[in-house]
């Protein structure tokens, strides 16, 4: 598990940091590697924490996600939760 310390406290009012996925998907949306694409993540607010679950076919995406959700205003930690699949043909 990788524990990632933002290090900034939230500044939104708690309910808009309920809408988390709404947030991260976003966030992803914006970055090359995720825009248009599916991948099999959830997301989780647990006070400041944000916890990431799914499956990701690659050590790099895997750290490439908690990077870029290191931008969402409420999240101080993450929690990495995903496991790296391989995907074989």
């Amino acid at each position: 598990m990788n524990d990632l310390l933002i290090g900034r406290p939230c500044q939104l009012p708690p309910r808009l940091c309920k809408s988390i996925d709404a947030q991260a998907l976003a966030q992803l949306g914006k970055h090359s590697h995720f825009r248009g694409r599916r991948f099999d993540l959830t997301f989780e607010l647990q006070g400041d924490v944000l916890v990431i679950r799914g499956r990701l076919p690659s050590f790099y995406l895997k750290q490439l996600v908690q990077t870029v959700l290191r931008e969402i205003a409420c999240v101080r930690h993450i929690e990495n939760r995903v496991t790296v699949i391989s995907v074989t043909l």
